[in-house]
């Protein structure tokens, strides 16, 4: 299930709610997932994985500004994880997995509808669960 819970800026986030066998089933997914795609990730990206975490992502710039580098982005993609297309997404993880039914249990995660003023609305872009979109793009 999926709710909205009000930020501070007066706007909403999705939140999303699994059941407790969803859940075993998402981690179960994540643990054979994970391997497979966690190579791809470039060596200092510190955003999601094991062993990344912002601390590196602090130390590396600091070596970098110790290294007499000038500048450093950080980039905040906003509301990227609420854009995302199923379809593409999809798309993309098949063609490194090639096992239809992931991708059958994969679209089942993405379609759960959003819990909105009581009422359940379908939906057709967006991710819950910004782990199965660092698979994609990673």
């Amino acid at each position: 299930m999926c709710v909205e819970i009000p930020k501070n800026s007066g706007k909403k986030r999705l939140l999303g709610i699994s059941t407790v066998v969803d859940r075993v089933f998402q981690q179960a997914m994540h643990q054979v997932l994970q391997p497979v795609f966690e190579p791809d990730f470039q060596q200092h990206s510190c955003g999601s994985g094991p062993q990344r975490n912002a601390h590196q992502a602090i130390s590396q710039s600091l070596e970098n500004i110790n290294s007499s580098y000038k500048d450093i982005v950080d980039i905040d993609l906003k509301g990227f994880f609420d854009e995302v297309e199923h379809y593409i997404l999809l798309e993309l993880i098949y063609k490194k997995v090639k096992c239809k039914p992931t991708i059958k249990l994969l679209r089942s995660f993405l379609k759960v509808p959003i819990l909105i003023d009581g009422k359940l609305h379908k939906r057709k872009k967006g991710v819950l669960h910004a782990s199965i979109c660092w698979y994609a793009v990673g």
